[in-house]
């Protein structure tokens, strides 16, 4: 499951040749919030619209892994509780739930409740190639990860 903003930047490609099966892979599109005032943020669109998506879907207990592209921004700090949500049902249902973010590895991250915390670090090998290194930034859990570091083919014309 994967759910973004209208217009979001999931590229179906990239995930075809990671192997995920883009037959099973349901997307969620939630719409932009325009226009909406800071005291009365529209709980169905925008960064809001996203956190409500992710826990109605948690909720059914048929996902086995959820992804919220919070990439274009996420609810305000201060806002914490959808955090909150999304642990109680990921846990009751056995479901990991992935937020992905834009934030500088010296920023702080989304919250206290944030498990772990990765970083990719991109590397140039060749023209149009490259690996991605992922730097743990915050792990809580101790156990020590041993995560890859794949190499890719940049889009065409990338140098």
């Amino acid at each position: 499951m994967w759910i973004q903003l209208e217009g979001g930047t999931l590229y179906p490609p990239d995930l075809e040749q990671s192997g995920i099966d883009l037959e099973s892979l349901v997307v969620i599109h939630v719409p932009r919030d325009k226009g909406s005032n800071a005291r009365a943020p529209n709980a169905s669109r925008g960064a809001y619209g996203l956190c409500r998506a992710a826990e109605m879907l948690l909720r059914s207990g048929a996902f086995g892994l959820v992804v919220v592209d919070l990439t274009e921004g996420a609810p305000p700090s201060g806002s914490e509780a959808w955090q909150g949500r999304l642990l109680a049902l990921a846990r009751q249902h056995a479901s990991p739930v992935v937020l992905l973010t834009d934030k500088p590895a010296h920023a702080d991250s989304l919250g206290t409740l944030v498990g772990l915390r990765i970083e990719p670090q991109r590397a140039r090998e060749a023209p149009g190639r490259f690996t991605i290194d992922p730097q743990v930034l915050k792990n809580k859990s101790g156990a020590p990860l041993d995560l890859p570091s794949p190499g890719y083919r940049g889009p065409w014309g990338v140098r």
